[in-house]
């Protein structure tokens, strides 16, 4: 028997099910939810939808419907990676050298889970309650992408730094390893943190979720002020680390996208960005919100549905979110820019 997991199952079970066309969908983080699945399965379990009965057509009609979840397996119970058993070089992302971002190797690392952040257009995976890895599995990981040949890695930790003596340890556990890295945080997070410190551990570049200069005020839980985006970047750059930007195109009533007050911030931010138009999506505040609007008044019950809504947010959004990701493309700082491979 096939069993599918992941988030898309998790939020959106039926559709998903006949989509794949597996026999079971397990709810639940993947790794968790795969374990579990199995356990039932030997056990008898015979359900199209795992754990429980299953479900019904009109299950995401109300966040409350929504299918339970395994629970979550202690992390030190987890199965250490088989990273000899993967083409390592096979996977790239943005590395540092002399300064500037280039496309290469890059293994990944995620030594902690969950935010607890409430930021309402953003998908927790792994929830809202923060979840540390042991310590020497987190450098073990490290070590064993360095024996398979990778000098560089991505921290998935969605807020790099929250917790100050985890992290604290963990770059000086990291000092001396001859290992690169780059993570993802928050503007707040750098300005409360010792960032020479990370570089100290080989941090080399840090994504901040900055998403807008007029974020606090689009009514999505993120109370990020510009200043502090510009000062996060600054005080990143002058501890030698490069520093990047998420930009998030069609947030709620932002004005600075409606009146394209983003593009000349973008412009002038000392750090390359990235883009994203919104995308609503099944598992966060805002989907459940505002996804009924553009669906007859339902949420969608299939991922067909829920492309729809997205295309319907976007296409009713006050200005032309394509135009302006064009003239955002079209920056020196757009990191697309940079990491493009050379014709020829």
């Amino acid at each position: 028997r096939t069993v599918a997991v992941g988030p898309h199952g998790t939020h959106l079970p039926v559709s998903t099910r006949a989509e794949l066309g597996v026999d079971h969908i397990a709810c639940g983080e993947a790794d968790s939810a795969t374990v579990g699945a199995v356990r039932a399965l030997l056990a008898g379990a015979d359900a199209s939808v795992l754990p429980g009965a299953a479900a019904p057509h009109n299950l995401l009609e109300s966040p409350e419907s929504r299918p339970r979840p395994f629970p979550n397996l202690r992390l030190e119970e987890l199965a250490f990676p088989a990273y000899d058993l993967v083409p390592t070089a096979d996977y790239t992302a943005e590395v540092i050298s002399g300064g500037l971002p280039l496309p290469g190797p890059c293994g990944m690392v995620l030594a902690a889970r969950g935010c607890t952040y409430g930021c309402t257009f953003c998908h927790l995976p792994f929830g809202t309650k923060m979840r540390n890895q042991p310590l020497d599995r987190v450098v073990c990981e490290i070590e064993a992408q360095q024996a398979a040949g990778l000098e560089f890695v991505f921290f998935l930790d969605y807020v790099f730094g929250i917790n100050r003596v985890f992290y604290s340890e963990l770059c000086a556990r990291l000092e001396g390893r001859g290992v690169g890295w780059v993570g993802q945080t928050r503007a707040e997070v750098v300005l409360k943190s010792d960032v020479a410190a990370w570089a100290r551990a080989g941090c080399q570049g840090m994504w901040l979720g900055a998403e807008s200069p007029a974020i606090a005020d689009t009514g999505v839980h993120k109370r990020v002020s510009e200043a502090q985006i510009e000062e996060a970047v600054l005080k990143l750059r002058d501890a030698g680390i490069t520093p990047f930007a998420f930009v998030l195109l069609g947030l709620p009533q932002d004005q600075a996208c409606v009146s394209g007050r983003l593009v000349d911030w973008a412009a002038k931010l000392p750090a390359w960005f990235g883009i994203n138009q919104l995308y609503l999506r099944p598992g966060t505040a805002l989907y459940d919100e505002l996804a009924p609007r553009y669906n007859g008044g339902v949420l969608p019950a299939t991922w067909r549905e829920v492309q729809e809504v997205t295309r319907r947010y976007r296409a009713a959004y006050p200005i032309d979110l394509d135009q302006q990701q064009q003239r955002l493309i079209e920056l020196p700082n757009y990191l697309g820019n940079a990491i493009a491979p050379v014709a020829g």
